[in-house]
């Protein structure tokens, strides 16, 4: 029975470990893919792509003339692009202010419209209905991930509740996942490194609707895991807590036993031994002076 336990416990700290890894990886992806992490990055990527025929600044500046022009009689400029398959409405106003105003507008505008956009359909087959890289940084991926972590963060208390179902000693049981917590962290300060080459393998086989989104791929897959060192430190500490919890446990559990084995603590039970004899000494005090009281009163 001892065996099987044991072989038990193992199992699940197993699938314990596991479940907080994964769960450590999506809590990456979630935090990375935030909306104040994404755009910046990505907007930055997009206005240094230059990929010979195509460059976004190269584009705006060709197309600056007739923007002024149209402006003219016009308060906005429709600028569209079939490249990226994007239309995008440009205030007079922003044109006006030159070409780099013109510029920041449109690649804001046009990661913000790609991050919220919606898109009927369920995460995997979005990749061959968008044909763009671009979805793997929208708000619906950001969900996505988001609702592996919470499920995995689930899984993980569940196997922790194996765990303390199967130690004997509970204490441990918060030792084992301080312990599970930091090593399953680590792996995460050099994600990028382990996962990139696999990530841009697997988007290098996509059928993308534009070659200039395969300039995308490399920072795409960097802004997937930029938030990998924060997500290191939440886990690495959260884990030192428990193992510190787990040996306070331990510690306390000590002193009490120590405490009964050197007689520590027996002064009460000793004083209650001394006072229930003083109780019988009374008691039996009184039952012998009824009995003298009662001899007294037959010889009368």
């Amino acid at each position: 029975m001892g065996i099987i336990r044991g072989a038990l416990l193992i199992f699940i700290i197993v699938l314990l470990f596991i479940s907080l890894m994964l769960s450590n990886i999506f809590f990456t992806m979630s935090l990375s893919l935030q909306p104040e992490v994404v755009q910046p990055k990505l907007e930055e990527a997009l206005k240094n792509i230059n990929r010979g025929d195509f460059n976004v600044r190269q584009t705006i500046e060709n197309n600056y003339d007739v923007m002024l022009t149209d402006c003219v009689n016009e308060t906005v400029y429709s600028f569209s692009d079939d490249e990226f398959g994007v239309g995008i409405e440009i205030p007079c106003g922003v044109v006006a202010q030159g070409v780099d105003s013109v510029l920041d507008y449109s690649v804001n505008a046009y990661v913000e419209e790609q991050y919220n956009k919606e898109i009927d359909c369920n995460f995997f087959d979005c990749f061959g209905k968008t044909k763009s890289p671009m979805f793997l940084m929208s708000k619906k991926a950001q969900n996505y991930w988001q609702a592996k972590f919470y499920l995995f963060l689930v899984i993980s208390l569940i196997l922790f509740g194996g765990v303390m179902f199967f130690t004997s000693n509970k204490n441990n049981s918060f030792i084992v996942l301080g312990i599970l917590m930091i090593v399953s962290a680590i792996p995460l300060l050099k994600i990028e490194v382990f996962l990139s080459p696999i990530f841009n393998f697997i988007l290098g086989f996509m059928n993308l609707s534009s070659d200039a989104f395969s300039n995308l791929i490399p920072q795409i897959s960097s802004i997937f895991f930029s938030k990998a060192s924060i997500v290191f430190w939440i886990v690495f500490i959260t884990g030192i807590v428990f193992l510190v919890l787990g040996f306070t446990f331990r510690i306390l559990s000590f002193s009490f036993k120590m405490s009964r084995v050197f007689g520590l603590g027996q002064s009460d039970s000793k004083e209650e031994k001394d006072v229930k004899e003083k109780a019988d000494e009374i008691k039996n005090r009184i039952e012998k002076t009824k009995k003298e009281i009662e001899g007294l009163k037959g010889k009368k």
